[in-house]
């Protein structure tokens, strides 16, 4: 399945680039993120509480930030199982700044199997651009707050 978004931040693109690669950002704005352990360099494990419809299920994964171009882009790669199955996959988060704001261009491809894919089928593709928009929502309001109190 294929996962894209486009996102537009009110912040230069250094501050959004911190945010990003901020374990302590990640593991609040994650949906649903109930731990986050850096495990090795930029590879992160973690248990996150997903909700598809009236499914409700714990996954636990590791997420890795590779080929990082400082400020320019990376590869989110993702994988995880657990009750409902299991999800993999990968993106590459590419950024740009125009007159301080910060435009966020998501691109990547989506797998999910067992009960979740075989149940939730139609509504998985909503599931993750909610969870997509509600990650970038809270890295507004994250760098907003750390702008504030700087």
């Amino acid at each position: 399945m294929k996962i894209t978004g486009n996102y537009t931040l009110h912040a230069p693109l250094d501050i959004v680039w911190k945010g990003l690669m901020s374990p302590e950002v990640l593991s609040n704005c994650i949906p649903g993120c109930q731990s986050f352990d850096l495990i090795d360099d930029d590879k992160y494990e973690m248990m996150v509480n997903v909700k598809i419809g009236p499914m409700n299920g714990k996954y636990q994964g590791t997420i890795l930030i590779s080929d990082q171009q400082i400020q320019n882009s990376y590869r989110l790669i993702a994988e995880g199982k657990g009750s409902l199955g299991f999800a993999r996959g990968s993106a590459l988060v590419t950024l740009s700044e125009l007159s301080g704001t910060t435009s966020l261009l998501v691109d990547g491809e989506m797998e999910i199997g067992g009960t979740v894919a075989r149940i939730g089928q139609r509504i998985i593709g909503t599931v993750s651009q909610t969870m997509m928009d509600r990650f970038f929502e809270c890295l507004t309001q994250s760098i907003a707050n750390n702008s504030m109190s700087n």
